[in-house]
């Protein structure tokens, strides 16, 4: 997936590139929820791009399911597994049994999104990223 976008501040050998949604963004609304209809990416600055020059920055698909999976999805997981659990855990016997599934649920459901950001925080410090710089003000790297 390519996006174009700018580069809006420079940190050592990052760059901040800020993007607006593009044509095959239709019907998603995840980057309207941010803000004003765009995304920062953090992304090695291996083109030598500077403050306000317009770049292309190519995204591994796979890497947008991946991460939309986990977004997405594993909460949503976590609130089933959550209420299970809760339903069934005789420590807290002197709650109704729809009362621990739904206190189980929403435990987990928050539990869901501490890991999300221990994995997010884990992956940015892996040097891992899914996104690179293609081209500075037309000129393909």
């Amino acid at each position: 997936m390519r996006e174009c976008g700018e580069i809006i501040e420079i940190k050592g050998d990052y760059a901040k590139v800020k993007v607006v949604k593009g044509e095959h963004c239709q019907g998603c609304s995840v980057c309207s929820s941010l803000g004003e209809g765009s995304a920062v990416l953090t992304i090695s600055n291996n083109a030598g791009a500077q403050i306000g020059d317009r770049v292309e920055v190519e995204v591994n698909p796979k890497a947008v399911v991946g991460h939309s999976f986990i977004v997405f999805i594993f909460p949503v997981i976590a609130l089933i597994a959550g209420y299970f659990v809760g339903s069934s855990a005789a420590w807290l016997s002197n709650i109704p049994g729809e009362g621990r599934g739904i206190l189980g649920a929403m435990l987990f459901f928050v539990l869901s999104f501490f890991l999300i950001k221990l994995y997010d925080s884990k992956y940015a410090r892996s040097g891992k990223n899914p996104a690179r710089i293609v081209s500075v003000n037309g000129i393909l790297q």
